[in-house]
């Protein structure tokens, strides 16, 4: 006898479940440079529920040549927890520890039907989610300037509804994602991504993708096979246009000259580009700094003895100084003026505006005088990465706003953790096709 993920009970040890294991990845922990804490696993059971579960360090020597992803197990002296909520892979609110006590026992599909699959899709209005599938619109590999190493794959998706998002993935994932990518031939392709981390800054949605995330194309599964007869269908009745991906596409390189003269001939809307040149000069006019809202990142308005965000309107939130810095740039081509944000100006000064503001006693936070720490710039090469928006195509643009700063001096980005390879697994001459996985 056994009983179902909604029949447990938190902290009794003498309960026995059956489950389909979908997926197992190691958890670790980025604070100390990747350190291996365990693993991390997502069950399903006979009604569809999902329930993760975890084993610690001290037992993946007893459990982990015993995990195969699609196989079924019944598994008996667990210890029953609450999820936690920083982590949570599902919607139940349990998990499942194995500890020394803990049998995992695999057995045939025959011994009781459960799904082999099974994700939960959300519009975009109704993210975040922790899975998503759309099509695959166009993809961009970010690399280090001095290295040449991949650091970051972006992908841009088109939901079924036809909006538009992107997803980010970085070391492992973005090498993996980039090889798949590039044996791709032109034409449609559909991607579903699992266990996504959505995050809004400055009321933009951003995906990224986790430790436990993993991808899937085309006719892989049965979740991807569908995608495609929806999408064409909204193409027939008016909705959205299919679009044809043509394979990675890298962040070319141009002078100031080039990128002006992109912005006259080009048809685009939006764009991205690398560009390197010297700082010759810091534009003071319009001050070097604004007061951020902690709700949406936005610029607050100064009242008589209040500070207002137009945005958000939010009556919480609280003012924070970040930096807005106007720099005059020249590679030898042209000169053009570069607007460099917080994040950025922060790595290049080593110091937050608001310590600076401190140090100072500047109660006129966009005052003409500029500090030292941000004079300091002044002379020096860098390679900007530009992203062009409908307004830089526009007669009234006068400046381009920085993605990101690199200093071609800097050193390589140091490896994090290894990841295992993709490796294919046969569950067995017995076993339905669709559950052939990829761990």
């Amino acid at each position: 006898p056994y009983v179902g993920f909604s029949q447990l009970k938190s902290g009794h040890g003498v309960q026995r479940v059956v489950g389909r294991l979908l997926r197992f990845w190691s958890a670790r922990n980025v604070k100390k440079e990747g350190q291996l804490m365990g693993v991390d696993l997502l069950l399903i059971d006979e009604s569809s529920t999902l329930m993760q579960g975890s084993i610690h360090l001290h037992h993946l020597s007893t459990f982990e040549p015993l995990l195969h992803e699609g196989s079924m197990y019944v598994i008996t002296g667990f210890e029953v927890t609450r999820s936690n909520h920083r982590f949570k892979m599902t919607d139940f609110n349990l998990s499942i520890r194995f500890n020394e006590r803990t049998s995992l026992v695999q057995i045939q599909e025959s011994f009781c039907n459960i799904p082999t699959e099974l994700f939960r899709f959300h519009s975009h209005q109704e993210l975040p989610s922790i899975h998503i599938i759309g099509q695959v619109c166009t993809t961009k590999a970010y690399r280090n300037e001095a290295t040449e190493a991949l650091e970051r794959m972006l992908v841009h998706l088109c939901l079924e509804s036809g909006e538009k998002v992107w997803l980010s993935a970085f070391d492992a994932h973005a090498t993996s994602l980039n090889q798949i990518f590039g044996t791709k031939e032109a034409g449609t392709c559909v991607m579903l991504a699992t266990n996504i981390n959505p995050k809004y800054f400055g009321g933009e949605l951003y995906l990224n993708a986790t430790a436990a995330t993993k991808f899937y194309f085309d006719d892989e599964m049965e979740a991807t096979r569908g995608f495609l007869p929806r999408l064409t269908s909204n193409y027939k009745d008016g909705i959205q246009s299919l679009e044809i991906y043509h394979g990675v596409q890298k962040i070319e390189h141009l002078t100031i000259a080039e990128l002006n003269d992109f912005l006259i001939k080009s048809n685009l809307k939006e764009a991205e580009f690398l560009c390197t040149a010297t700082v010759v000069d810091i534009l003071s006019t319009n001050g070097w700094s604004y007061i951020s809202c902690s709700k949406c990142a936005k610029k607050m308005t100064r009242e008589q003895t209040t500070l207002t965000c137009n945005n958000c309107h939010s009556i919480d939130a609280v003012g924070d100084v970040k930096y807005r810095v106007e720099l005059v740039v020249d590679d030898g081509t042209t000169g053009s003026v570069f607007v460099a944000f917080d994040k950025d100006m922060v790595k290049l000064t080593n110091m937050q505006a608001s310590q600076i503001v401190t140090e100072q006693d500047d109660t006129h936070l966009n005052n003409s005088a500029l500090p030292q720490q941000i004079l300091d710039i002044v002379g020096k090469k860098f390679t900007f990465h530009i992203k062009l928006t409908s307004f830089n195509f526009t007669t009234h643009h006068r400046s381009f706003t920085v993605s990101r700063i690199f200093d071609k001096l800097q050193d390589a980005p140091k490896p994090t953790f290894v990841e295992k390879q993709p490796v294919h697994v046969n569950l067995g001459t017995n076993s339905p096709a669709s559950t052939r996985v990829v761990i």
